[in-house]
């Protein structure tokens, strides 16, 4: 009999419709079915658990209750719980799908992985939201934009110019362009070797996740996000801990992460997705004072960066102090050359770059040579700083336009959130006017202006009500156009209650 208490790598996921208790208590049974937990096995105690899951005391307790109910774990006096014998280790699952597929005992120790991959993957196309905030026809298609596909035309007609493409970490040329670029505009001193190129946000994230974190602990992710952040936590096996975000980003305590374990945190910075709002200096200190102290790791996604409503843009956490050693730096180019959309980049910490180098260079299927090669000569030529400039000018009157006409809702209603850069505005609902959000899409189904609901990149930390949309996708006249018959719907379906 093993009395030292196992690390159970269970999730409960609060946006799911199952009660948690629940949600523990059938993961805790298929890790006894499969001979994870044997018979005899103690397990953690009831406030360890709770503190791992964050959740209350009372959700395990409940949970351990319902198991000693059924007979599966016997409750000791003064001992704690332990797995009875009673359920054989038959490498049952609760997934009759995976079950199906994959041997006996192998569901069970990846069952929660293989139920996050396979729901991601039954999603409908289109259905990503941050998409749709990351679109940016058809103003990007004029000016500078016509200097990206000339380089793309040209290394496609001639494909002796690509040269070789062994290249794990990406094209030497693209990847001192970017620490070029980097050090240009964002304050962050870094060399060619520690920039790993990659398909997009996505992957650069599966590849920091994978290599900066174990499998059962937990990390920080904004509330509201982008869906598939949380879902890539746990297809890792980790548990994503949801943290609000208010006017001022990320509302970290540094309390709370001591709390729940939390070993990092998945942020977005300088343009919150999908609020808009940059993180005050002073949480951006607290943040790496943290990750310093405590050996955390920050994973930072900087698209959104561009267009800023100042002359002098938010600060990377990157270029800040200590962050050459605690923060991952993911960037792209989804803003500035959409084409390119295939391309993002890591800046790995000092000290890590081989450790990234050799994971990418496992994962293989990097970006493409051609779009390498065409964004490297794109991104040393003059047309990228005039292209900026002419899209920064546009976003800022954009804004400010859609700020005065938002002026006449009133503030009980909700308030249009305060874009530090990027392309992207939210209008965010008052609480007690949250249940009209499936009224206001209802009624601009056929408008214009592409909208994506806020309750939508809800997380575990509390759902934001309300509508996000990308200011640069249109022309002038069809933005104003549908942000006025968003306007519309909204008073429509207040039903007078906006005093």
């Amino acid at each position: 009999m093993s009395q030292k208490t196992p690390v159970l790598f269970v999730q409960a996921r609060k946006d799911r419709a199952k009660p948690l208790f629940r949600q523990v208590a059938e993961q805790i049974r298929t890790h006894i079915s499969a001979g994870i937990l044997p018979a005899g096995e103690k397990l953690p105690g009831v406030r360890t658990l709770a503190r791992q899951l964050n959740v209350s005391e009372d959700t395990v307790s409940q949970a351990y209750a319902t198991l000693a109910e059924q007979g599966i774990i016997e409750a000791r006096p003064r001992s704690g719980y332990f797995v009875s014998g009673r359920l054989a280790a038959t490498g049952a699952s609760p997934h009759p799908g995976i079950r199906q597929t994959f041997p006996a005992g192998l569901p069970a120790r990846n069952a929660f992985r293989i139920e996050e991959a396979r729901r991601f993957a039954a999603l409908p196309a289109g259905s990503c939201p941050e998409a749709v905030l990351l679109a940016g026809r058809p103003e990007h298609e004029e000016g500078g934009m016509k200097g990206w596909v000339s380089e793309a035309v040209r290394f496609a007609k001639s494909p002796w110019l690509l040269g070789s493409g062994a290249f794990s970490c990406g094209l030497p040329a693209l990847r001192s362009a970017i620490a070029g670029r980097l050090r240009e505009r964002r304050g962050i001193s870094c060399g060619a070797d520690s920039i790993i190129l990659t398909t997009g946000f996505r992957q650069s994230l599966s590849l920091s996740l994978s290599l900066l974190f174990t499998p059962g602990e937990s990390v920080l992710v904004e509330s509201p996000c982008a869906p598939f952040i949380a879902s890539q936590l746990y297809a890792c096996a980790l548990n994503a801990v949801g943290c609000k975000v208010d006017g001022e980003g990320l509302a970290f305590s540094e309390e709370d992460s001591r709390l729940n374990a939390c070993r990092g945190a998945v942020l977005t910075p300088a343009c919150q997705m999908p609020l808009g709002v940059a993180l005050a200096r002073r949480r951006k200190k607290q943040l790496l004072i943290w990750a310093r102290t405590s050996g955390a790791m920050l994973i930072e996604c900087d698209e959104g960066s561009e267009f800023p409503e100042t002359d002098t843009p938010e600060m990377p956490l990157k270029a800040a102090p200590f962050g050459d050693e605690c923060v991952v730096y993911c960037g792209g180019f989804s803003l500035v050359a959409p084409p390119a959309a295939g391309v993002g980049f890591i800046v790995t910490p000092k000290g890590l770059e081989s450790a990234f180098a050799g994971a990418a260079a496992l994962a293989g299927a990097g970006p493409s040579l051609l779009e390498q090669r065409a964004l490297a000569a794109y991104l040393q030529s003059e047309a990228p700083a005039l292209h900026e400039r002419r899209m920064t000018l546009l976003a800022r009157e954009r804004r400010a336009a859609l700020r005065d006409l938002f002026a006449r809702m009133p503030e009980s209603v909700g308030r249009l959130a305060q874009a530090a850069s990027g392309a992207w505005l939210s209008f965010v609902l008052a609480p007690e006017f949250a249940g009209i959000e499936p009224l206001v899409l209802k009624a601009l189904s056929r408008a214009d202006l592409p909208i994506v609901p806020l309750s939508s990149f809800a997380h575990a930390a509390g759902a934001v009500h309300g509508f996000a949309f990308n200011c640069l996708c249109l022309s002038l006249v069809e933005l104003m156009r549908g942000a006025e018959a968003l306007i519309r719907a909204i008073e429509e379906n207040c039903g007078g209650r906006t005093v």
